[in-house]
């Protein structure tokens, strides 16, 4: 769940310290903001409807690995290794 992007969607350019990972570190951001730091169920409800409304497009892109990963993998492990690595990616995701 990336919650600084969730967190920047219900309270845009909100001022708070540290970087929340999960619901404990979440829970002990130092918010410093005078809007109302939303709840965990807010954030985890939101999350889920952008995830939702995500294509399969943007699922996939998230899960592949960089181009140099890719090259990587390619020049160490020959292009069917390559392949294994991206079908895997698209059954996960398939085409809607």
């Amino acid at each position: 769940m990336d919650i600084p992007l969730i967190l920047d969607y219900l309270v845009p350019d909100a001022n708070y310290g540290g970087f929340p990972a999960d619901e404990e570190s979440y829970d002990n951001l130092r918010w410093e903001d005078e809007r109302d730091k939303p709840t965990w169920e807010e954030i985890q409800d939101c999350w889920e409807q952008h995830e939702t409304k995500m294509t399969y497009k943007a699922k996939r892109m998230g899960e592949y690995p960089s181009i140099g990963e890719q090259l990587d993998i390619i020049y160490h492990n020959g292009i069917d290794s390559w392949k294994e690595v991206i079908t895997a990616v698209k059954e996960k995701y398939p085409k809607e």
